[in-house]
């Protein structure tokens, strides 16, 4: 009786979760479409799509690769491609090393700011495995994570000046909103929500 063998872009496409991938591209656009207020051009889209593929591949070949040796004790996950011997862990690295690759390529072709600031996905993408296995506040950095794909995407289009506009809006949303806190009451500062008011002025994305 013959066994079938996966192909092997079919066993990446599992490690990755390529479906994930293509649900999250959204995100990112959302992002596209607002720095521009209308239509990206085709090149941005085209070089966000690589941007976020590599990276989002980067980071589940990571967090797979990372855990393989929890992966293989448990019997949930042991069926996983690396534990179950699917996908070696020289394989795994050189499609890290890929993924890398590709995001690189497309953050290059973006506004130039985005060349500066690619370490800090990276970083996220290498400290939560890591942290999930100490913190429930995984879960927030992961979120921090993700919320990085439309800042990103919006910083890719529009550049270092919307960076520094978005920075001092919200430093300066705070600042409104405090200042009145620190006058009133003690009972009142115990309640305080950090929260500025609705009234207080455009905020970040309504530039």
């Amino acid at each position: 009786m013959s066994t079938v063998v996966t192909p092997l872009p079919a066993r990446f496409a599992r490690l990755v979760k390529i479906e994930h991938t293509v649900f999250a591209l959204p995100f990112a656009y959302v992002g596209a479409f607002l720095a521009v207020d209308g239509t990206p051009t085709a090149h941005d889209l085209v070089w966000i799509t690589l941007a976020m593929v590599g990276a989002r591949s980067l980071a589940m070949a990571l967090n797979r690769l990372i855990d393989a040796g929890i992966d293989a004790r448990n019997p949930r996950t042991a069926g996983r491609e690396i534990p179950s011997g699917q996908l070696s862990v020289a394989q795994v690295v050189v499609f890290c090393v890929l993924s890398l690759a590709l995001f690189l390529v497309a953050v290059w072709q973006l506004n130039p700011v985005v060349r500066w600031l690619w370490p800090i996905p990276v970083i996220g993408f290498v400290v939560y495995p890591y942290l999930k296995r100490y913190t429930w506040l995984c879960h927030f950095w992961l979120g921090a994570v993700d919320g990085l794909a439309p800042v990103g995407a919006w910083v890719a289009i529009t550049g270092p000046s919307t960076l520094t506009s978005i920075c001092l809006r919200n430093w300066s949303a705070e600042v409104s909103s405090s200042g009145p806190a620190t006058r009133s009451s003690i009972p009142r500062t115990r309640g305080l929500s950090r929260r500025p008011p609705a009234s207080r002025g455009p905020t970040a994305f309504s530039a």
